[in-house]
């Protein structure tokens, strides 16, 4: 029987081997759920976090060969992102492959070019995920919270982060993420599986990351994505022309109303809106205006909401002395 554990190393293709793993019935994760162990308990990040032991390895190994039975397949696969950064699994892998000469154990891992992974690392953890405190915009003596920036999250986050492949080098086989080319070949080379080659998560576009950055950072504290995912929903103004001015088959349903009686003879023909240059430039007047009326409002609810507080806070000072 053969395990193979891809411990992916955010930011190299780990959705798109994971999607690829979705219909694979050796994989414990199917559908991107944590694997349940022999004891019943799932593994969690607090499972992968307790302190490595023999009896670690010994459940972890009933749990493979409980899948491999249950699913009829000689080769049990499990993607996790979550374990590349979790010393403890190092040991449990390590001992895995010592454990039984019927389990034959494999650790793939894949490593980026630094340049290319940070900036998609950054993108994707410092302004759309934003797992640091802090926020570009702050007021002088009102928040102890440093802004958020590169050089920050970087020595805070990044780097340790993608040198925690580092631990890995006696256990996995650490691979090259090779940019233009499609991960999970490379994958399938290494395990012999066949998958479908689907790619997940493609980079959002520019504006999207630059919306959630700005979004995210009225916060000083980390905010995950769902947050702003509403506003993703909003189209483009074409789109908004489409959804709100298309009149399909008006003329048609202008014959319903036509009657014997009513003095017209003549049939008009629809004529579509379209948005033009000057539509759009009366737009952005719009927003421009409301948004700098906006931030005047956001100022004096600030304003009037730092001055309750001090009420409130004075009130309960004066409370605490009595």
């Amino acid at each position: 029987m053969r395990f193979t554990a891809h411990i992916g190393l955010g930011k190299t293709g780990t959705s798109a081997i994971q999607s690829a793993l979705e219909e694979y019935p050796g994989s414990m994760a199917a559908r991107g759920k944590w694997p349940t162990l022999e004891t019943g308990d799932s593994i969690n990040h607090a499972w992968l976090r307790q302190e490595h032991s023999e009896e670690k390895t010994k459940v972890f190994y009933n749990t493979i060969v409980n899948h491999s039975q249950k699913m009829g397949c000689d080769h049990v696969v499990w993607s996790n992102e979550a374990i590349s950064n979790n010393p403890e699994m190092v040991h449990l892998f390590r001992d895995l492959s010592q454990y039984s000469d019927d389990l034959d154990v494999k650790v793939i891992l894949y490593v980026r070019d630094p340049v290319k992974w940070l900036k998609s690392a950054w993108d994707q953890w410092g302004l759309v995920h934003k797992v640091l405190k802090g926020r570009y915009h702050k007021k002088s003596g009102k928040d102890n919270i440093a802004p958020l920036t590169f050089a920050r999250w970087f020595k805070t986050w990044g780097k340790k982060t993608y040198n925690s492949w580092r631990r890995w080098k006696n256990v996995a086989d650490i691979r090259v993420y090779k940019e233009g080319e499609n991960v999970i070949d490379d994958f399938c080379e290494a395990t012999e599986l066949d998958l479908p080659r689907l790619r997940a998560y493609e980079t959002p576009e520019t504006s999207e990351v630059l919306s959630r950055a700005i979004y995210n950072n009225t916060y000083s504290e980390a905010v995950t994505p769902h947050k702003f995912d509403f506003y993703t929903t909003y189209g483009t103004l074409e789109q908004y022309i489409e959804r709100y001015f298309s009149t399909p088959n008006i003329e048609e349903f202008a014959k319903m109303l036509r009657t014997s009686d009513l003095p017209i003879t003549t049939s008009s023909t629809h004529k579509k809106r379209s948005l033009t240059a000057e539509d759009r430039n009366r737009l952005l007047d719009q927003a421009i205006i409301f948004s700098i009326e906006a931030m005047g409002r956001i100022d004096q609810l600030e304003a009037h909401v730092e001055k309750l507080t001090n009420e409130i806070e004075k009130s309960r000072d004066k409370v605490e002395r009595k």
